[in-house]
């Protein structure tokens, strides 16, 4: 008998390596799919409370900015309102006229568009008709009419 040099494990049961080399056992292969899993849904639940912020922000933001056409608008009215009630004072036939506000003169590239005419009611009450529109880009984001009675 020749001595054979072998690992004092060789023949031990559980000793043989039943994988190929580079492959992962079972339960790690399915400990890395559950982690993977696990982390998808951190990234979906993260992505959706980012996307409600960023929605809740641009809402709040269009709030702000329709807030601030409407503030505009009433400062048209009060405007309109001085102007005619002076040009009245200055001529008792005044019946009304159309008053443009470019863009240069709002902020914002606002332009603002305010017809004012004169009404009466069949006795001696007569009305101030005030129609204010504010236009972005020629596109109107506030309208508004009001009236006054004129004393």
């Amino acid at each position: 008998m020749s001595p054979i040099a072998l690992s004092p494990f060789a023949d031990l049961p559980g000793s043989r390596v039943d994988h190929q080399l580079g492959e992962a056992p079972s339960q790690t292969r399915w400990g890395r799919g559950v982690a993977a899993l696990g982390i998808l849904v951190c990234l979906v639940v993260v992505s959706t409370l980012a996307a409600t912020l960023a929605h809740q922000l641009w809402l709040r933001v269009r709030d702000a900015q329709q807030e601030r056409y409407l503030i505009q608008a009433d400062w048209l009215v009060a405007s309109a309102i001085d102007r005619a009630v002076y040009r009245i004072r200055e001529n008792a036939d005044y019946q009304g006229e159309v008053w443009e506000i470019p863009e240069n003169e709002l902020p914002g590239g606002l332009r603002g568009v305010v017809r004012t005419a004169i009404k009466q009611d069949g006795g001696k009450l007569r009305f101030l008709v005030l129609e204010v529109k504010i236009l972005l880009n020629e596109k109107i984001v506030v309208s508004e009419t009001r009236q006054v009675t004129l004393p």
